[in-house]
């Protein structure tokens, strides 16, 4: 069982969704137009990647999109940078 299995049966979350990808082509879609279909209650339903609402009202959803999917990396990606802004400037990220 890997990380992000553990994870889901610690939160309750049993299965992956299905989700569906439109086919890939550079620059098709502006930042706030990209979109998944994920299969709920039998039927395909379109979801845009800014939906905030709509993606966090559904546990698990968002991770598996952006994480598990897209493979994603921001937090880590964005602790980096501010640990390395902090080191620079000789101040202490513990603090």
């Amino acid at each position: 069982m890997d990380q992000q299995d553990r994870l889901r049966t610690q939160v309750g979350i049993a299965e992956k969704f299905d989700i569906r990808f439109p086919q890939a082509a550079e620059d098709q879609y502006d930042q706030d137009q990209e979109w998944c279909e994920v299969r709920l209650d039998g039927e395909y339903r379109r979801l845009r990647f800014h939906d905030y609402h709509e993606l966090y009202a559904i546990p698990g959803l968002y991770e598996q999109i952006f994480y598990e999917e897209l493979k994603c990396d921001s937090p880590r990606t964005v602790c980096e940078l501010l640990s390395e802004y902090l080191e620079a400037s000789d101040r202490d990220p513990g603090t």
